[in-house]
């Protein structure tokens, strides 16, 4: 735009991303909203590995931008889940953005993030993101999900805070740890459907 060179194709596809991302954000909100107000929000079943691949699109120009691959490791067979899918994509997206800014400037072989899916030892349908950066630094590890504790310059320290909210919301748990052989793991686990 600002050489002056328009092509008119490109610039409608930004734009409806722009709008379709505009609306999604809406959406998300009044569905936050709905939960606050009513504890037990409809359910419908989900299958984890849909809600990873879309997560993984909805990051994907954030991490091109960034020089950081994404990766899908979705293991055959998950259990389906009940849950909010918006609300569970978000969570997902969240912890996406956090790895990519966990990984952004590091070396190249560094700059990966992988979103898989699985079934923890528990037998709950688990989602995974792992990344290869400096880790979580060990005075913010015991209220990494508290509200206002942030490890980012100029971040807010609700992000967490609002994920563990939805997902304890759905009756599943999450968790963070020390990724082998560097990096952190951010995962959550959900009951199965059945």
């Amino acid at each position: 735009m600002d050489a002056n060179q328009l092509d008119a194709a490109e610039l409608r596809m930004a734009m409806e991303k722009c709008r379709d991302q505009a609306r999604r954000a809406g959406a998300i909100i009044q569905r936050l909203r709905e939960m606050l107000r009513h504890p037990l929000p409809e359910f419908a079943e989900q299958d984890l590995n849909e809600v990873a691949h879309a997560a993984l699109e909805l990051a994907e120009p954030e991490a091109r931008a960034a020089g950081v691959s994404l990766e899908l490791a979705a293991a055959p067979g998950v259990p389906r889940v009940r849950a909010d899918r918006l609300l569970i994509e978000q969570v997902t997206l969240n912890f996406v953005r956090n790895a990519i800014d966990a990984v952004n400037g590091l070396a190249d072989e560094r700059r990966r993030v992988t979103i898989a899916t699985g079934v923890d030892a528990q037998g709950a349908a688990q989602l995974c993101v792992a990344d290869l950066g400096e880790g979580v630094p060990e005075e913010a590890r015991e209220r990494l999900f508290d509200a206002f504790v942030t490890t980012k310059p100029g971040g807010l320290g609700l992000g967490l805070a609002i994920c563990r909210s939805v997902i304890e919301a759905h009756g599943g748990r999450v968790r963070h740890e020390p990724n082998a052989p560097r990096g952190t793991r951010f995962s959550f686990a959900l009951p199965t459907a059945a």
